[in-house]
């Protein structure tokens, strides 16, 4: 019965591997905690940039010895020539930097291919951006599933656009839809006048999703987004299970004492009197843009803090001439690493203006803090509408050409914090999504997800037994591919040994052929007996021709016509 159960309970192993940016490491490594809980063993394979990232952000998980269901895998990037070595993710790159990262990213499929073989995994979880995924499965016959870090809103208007070739006429749900300029604006590299949907496939390779299985899962909170799960699965034709809202680390327990100043700073300011600033990790705006920001909040005459930072510059450089000592008595600007949790939880802070990221934006939910929404790129623009539908969010207004206006910053900033009507109207509504939220985030998994990913597991298995019986029934397995077969049984897969069970007595038998026949040649081998012809009549039988097509293509089967034909 111990060894029945052992059986039973054995995990299944699954490779996850999430783009190689923060944001999209973050989702990932806290859907394989969830997944762990449920017996399911985790490999997280990205770039030694990512995976020290992670190493740092989830201390807590990996400082507990019980937590030993996730294995992080380090990816190899090929070097290239116009990248330094040490840029090996999105975090702080510089833009220029893009393009040789990504085609560096593009050619990693050779070392996924060698962890794939190295892990034999069951399932594989991809995000996009990776083409090579889904290739490398298939080739391998491994079911791979996708995992979508943003929401299902944005998903769904995403691809409905790439299907459309930008056009939103009839996408079904207006209180989200981007006009054409925020569309323009939000496919920040795309030229000018050239195909929606050729660029999208370019950059999201939408294409290689059709190759993965048919079910999505999406970091979201099913609750405020059936409709639009619903919309999605009705056109990628797959089944849509919500795994979220999944968020990050949001107990620092641990005080530093190099932020003392910052909270020490928030503690003197009055309740929701202090707007909160910042952009993320992988949003670099330009130094026009960031003054435009720095005018903005200077012109609302509000408290502030603003965590800033920009690739190669000191953060003087790039703000206004005279910014930081007009406003030194109201804000703080500062460009190290912040207690995040600590500051969303503080009670000075009224607003979070933010590039609503789909993390921050869940995060922003979970802290109940009304959030100011100044998106980036095209997601973004879909997730500030969102935040906005649920009532949580003001929007900055950009100008006819979707710019930044200091004026509209200034707005929007000055009715969440100093507007009683609007701020209290908001601050409530951000309270009780919090506290709804906070309950969804707490349960574990859906049973529904967990049983697809383990039927598909499963049926993986099954299926590699299948051809392995079928190989082995017809005699097509050399004698050492079923020794190899039975240690990696013995080792990794002890139930397999019931479907072929007298594979041991096979090679028992074969070892015993051999020894016999040692001992044979040892007596007769090189003597002119009927054992020796025996012998080597078959190998001259084996090594004879005896028929040829020549050059014309015609068949020649008589033994004095073949050497000529030769």
């Amino acid at each position: 019965m111990e060894g029945k159960k052992q059986q039973v309970d054995d995990p299944q192993k699954i490779l996850m591997v999430p783009m190689i940016a923060h944001g999209h490491a973050t989702p990932f490594f806290e859907l394989a905690k969830k997944l762990s809980k449920a017996n399911f063993h985790i490999y997280l394979c990205s770039t030694s940039a990512v995976l020290s990232f992670l190493k740092q952000s989830q201390e807590k998980y990996f400082s507990d010895v019980s937590n030993t269901n996730i294995e992080l895998v380090e990816l190899h990037l090929p070097s290239m020539p116009d990248l330094p070595s040490h840029y090996q993710s999105t975090k702080g790159l510089p833009n220029h930097l893009y393009p040789p990262l990504f085609t560096a990213y593009k050619m990693a499929g050779e070392s996924f291919s060698i962890i794939v073989n190295n892990l034999s995994p069951d399932l594989i979880i991809e995000d996009f951006f990776q083409a090579w995924a889904p290739d490398i499965a298939l080739s391998k016959n491994i079911p791979i599933v996708s995992f979508s870090v943003v929401s299902a809103a944005s998903y769904s208007f995403m691809y409905h656009i790439y299907l459309s070739d930008g056009a939103t006429d009839d996408y079904p749900f207006p209180e989200i839809c981007l006009s054409n300029n925020e569309i323009e604006i939000g496919l920040v590299s795309k030229p000018t006048g050239s195909s929606i949907t050729v660029f999208m496939e370019k950059i999201l390779v939408y294409s290689a999703r059709k190759k993965s299985c048919d079910i999505v899962l999406i970091n979201n909170w099913k609750e405020t987004e059936v409709k639009y799960m619903q919309y999605l699965s009705s056109i990628i034709n797959k089944k849509t299970l919500s795994v979220g809202p999944l968020i990050g680390q949001t107990d620092e327990s641990t005080q530093d004492d190099q932020d003392s100043d910052i909270i020490e700073w928030l503690d003197k300011r009055d309740p929701f009197s202090t707007v909160y600033a910042v952009f993320g990790s992988e949003n670099v705006w330009s130094k026009e843009n960031i003054q435009e920001i720095a005018h903005g909040i200077e012109l609302s005459n509000v408290n502030f803090l603003w965590v800033l930072r920009f690739p190669g510059s000191e953060v003087e450089q790039v703000l206004p001439e005279g910014f930081l000592n007009r406003v030194k008595e109201r804000g703080m600007v500062v460009s190290r690493w912040v207690p995040h949790a600590k500051i969303m939880r503080h009670k000075s802070i009224g607003g979070f203006l933010n590039h609503c990221g789909w993390n921050s934006t869940v995060e922003c939910i979970h802290f109940g803090v009304p959030l100011i929404a100044m998106p980036f790129n095209m997601d973004q623009f879909i997730t500030a509408n969102y935040a906005v539908e649920l009532g949580m969010a003001l929007k900055v207004q950009r100008d006819e050409k979707g710019g930044l206006k200091r004026e509209e910053i200034a707005k929007a900033i000055r009715n969440v914090i100093m507007e009683k009507k609007m701020g209290e109207e908001l601050r409530e509504t951000s309270k009780e999504l919090s506290e709804k939220i906070r309950i969804k985030e707490e349960k574990e998994i859906d049973q529904e997800v967990v049983e697809e990913l383990r039927n598909l597991c499963l049926m993986n298995k099954k299926e590699k037994k299948e051809q392995l019986q079928r190989l082995y029934s017809c005699g097509e397995l050399t004698v050492q591919e079923l020794i190899s077969i039975y240690f990696l049984c013995c080792f990794f897969d002890s139930e397999l040994l019931k479907h072929i069970p007298d594979l041991r007595l096979v090679i028992l038998e074969h070892f015993e052929d051999v020894e016999q026949a040692k001992a044979q040649w040892l007596n007769q081998g090189d003597q002119n007996t009927k054992y020796f012809h025996g012998l080597v009549k078959p190998r001259r039988n084996c090594n004879r021709i005896f028929h040829i097509k020549d050059m014309k293509g015609d068949d020649i089967d008589d033994p004095v016509k073949i050497p000529k034909a030769l």
